[in-house]
């Protein structure tokens, strides 16, 4: 009889550290960095989506639309009661960010002007929809880009009833796009639901109105959020509703099932904010940044202090349901766009409004691109003890199982050795019993 020991000193090493849930080892993490490429102008309020090349994932790209392209970001209004910061220039402009090469390419402009908007692609055709102009007008015009071509096209027109901004868009099953929530003209929330009947081609069809089909409508109605895709369901976290006066940033989390048409609430966000970035990594979604605000929104003295950029970072795990803060951003900011390229196993964040400079009376833009890898880190140790001691703990572990293993084997060796010792006795006794 032979004795394999089947855990080598790697394995045992492995799983120490990866599996380790009693604070000593490593944990899965993201850890944020700078591109040293900048984007070509700072821009906030903006989509990224990524897009598949000819080759799929090998040569994919990622596509960035509209915003607002003021150095100023959101700035103090000169009307009212200078109690409003907003945005007075929209881009129209589409940058087609190429994620192996680290370069930017301005490609054809949208036909309109648009930030605050929702974007999704179906069926390798990008739909922009929804969103405000420089004068605070909802664009109810639907347009469509063809990557192939470098061609824009307004395939129709969403109804008053119909359009917001600050909604969230997305496609399903390379067929379908999905528009929900967001802000009417006065800025009222809305939880109502669409599926949007994009053409099959893109002839300029600019007049006609699409046809939608109303769904269920989400049971909180909220702006100033995003929704990602996955697994056939569409996630939504966090957002702002006219119902606090805009004072309360949410920590509401759902999540909408295309198939049954049903909406169910999840475990909420440990810390409420409004315009962050999301996407989904690695079968998880992530939110970064946002904005929050502060316990006397109602009474404060200035309406900038109003509005406090954040660097949170909160992970959905799918199968549990539940979100889990992860190391923060790199900075605090709100009001940017994010997209994962799965070739590179990295996240692309860009743009976004930082926290208010008194020296301009503004929220200004940035021309940042954030890079976000997955990793493994350290653990937090209560104790204070550094990650050398750490894991020189976790090797001496390592190494007494190893070492436990191997008296195992010896003394499995030993006892089948005394085994087959004395099965040979007996085999010759009963040999000599036959002779």
């Amino acid at each position: 009889m032979k004795f394999t020991p089947t855990l080598s000193l790697f394995s045992l090493l492995s799983s120490a550290v990866a599996l380790d849930s009693n604070g000593n080892g490593l944990h899965d993490d993201i850890l944020f960095s700078w591109n040293t490429v900048k984007m070509p102008f700072a821009v906030s309020d903006v989509m990224a989506n990524y897009m598949q090349g000819e080759n799929g994932d090998e040569d994919a790209f990622i596509l960035i639309t509209g915003g607002c392209d003021s150095e100023k970001g959101n700035e103090r209004a000169d009307f009212g009661e200078g109690d409003l910061f907003a945005c007075f220039s929209t881009s129209s402009k589409t940058l087609r960010f190429d994620p192996f090469a680290n370069t930017f390419q301005e490609m054809a402009s949208m036909p309109h002007e648009r930030q605050r908007h929702g974007a999704a692609a179906v069926g390798g055709i990008l739909y922009v929809v929804g969103g405000r102009d420089s004068n605070d007008e909802l664009v109810t015009a639907v347009d469509a880009y063809n990557p192939n071509t470098n061609v824009w096209t307004t395939v129709g027109q969403l109804s008053n009833d119909v359009v917001t901004s600050d909604l969230t868009a997305w496609a399903w099953k390379d067929s379908y796009l999905y528009v929900t929530g967001g802000f009417q003209a006065d800025y009222t929330a809305v939880g109502n639901t669409y599926r949007l009947d994009v053409p099959g081609d893109l002839g300029d069809d600019s007049e006609t109105v699409l046809s939608v089909e109303q769904l269920a409508t989400s049971p909180h109605p909220r702006g100033d959020y995003h929704g990602i895709e996955l697994y056939g369901y569409a996630y939504l976290a966090g957002g702002i509703s006219h119902a606090s006066d805009w004072c309360e940033a949410l920590t509401t989390t759902e999540r909408y099932h295309m198939e049954t048409d049903t909406w169910e609430t999840l475990g909420a966000l440990q810390v409420g904010r409004a315009d962050m970035a999301m996407a989904s990594m690695n079968g998880k979604i992530i939110a970064m940044g946002g904005e929050t605000k502060p316990e006397d929104c109602r009474d404060l003295p200035d309406p900038a202090y109003g509005s406090v950029p954040a660097s949170h970072v909160d992970v959905l795990d799918p199968q549990t349901l539940k979100w889990i803060q992860y190391e923060k951003f790199a900075d605090k900011r709100f009001r940017f766009a994010a997209a994962v390229v799965p070739a590179q196993n990295r996240l692309y964040t860009f743009g976004g409004q930082l926290p208010h400079d008194f020296t301009c009376d503004c929220f200004p833009t940035t021309d940042d691109i954030g890079i976000g890898t997955e990793t493994f880190v350290a653990n937090d140790n209560d104790d204070g003890m550094s990650a050398g001691a750490i894991a020189g703990l976790v090797i001496a572990a390592a190494i007494g199982a190893l070492v436990g293993c191997f008296i195992a084997y010896k003394c499995t060796k030993s006892q089948t050795d005394t085994t087959i010792r004395e099965d040979a006795g007996l085999e010759k006794e009963d040999a000599g019993m036959t002779t």
